[in-house]
């Protein structure tokens, strides 16, 4: 999902309405975040369906901090995959 929006150069934004469910799928360090945040459950068909702040407020999370966490790894997947496509 990133590679395509990568190639032409887009950046993504994380928000706080986006499911758990679109933000797991899109890099592997996501679920990782999450579950240092306290939420294990995120494979659970429910929490699935759950926004990250329903989930940051479920499990006592900042709903910023994880934001910044997410955007930050997705902000350096970006920056490598356009520099290694410029060289």
């Amino acid at each position: 999902m990133l590679e395509k929006l990568f190639k032409r150069k887009k950046r993504f934004v994380v928000t706080k309405d986006m499911s758990v469910h679109r933000l797991v799928r899109m890099d592997k360090e996501i679920p990782k975040i999450l579950a240092e945040a306290g939420m294990h459950c995120i494979g659970c068909p429910s929490a699935m369906d759950e926004t990250l702040e329903m989930a940051c407020l479920v499990h006592g999370a900042d709903t910023y901090e994880i934001m910044e966490k997410i955007q930050a790894v997705l902000d350096r997947k970006f920056e490598e995959e356009n520099t290694a496509e410029e060289k």
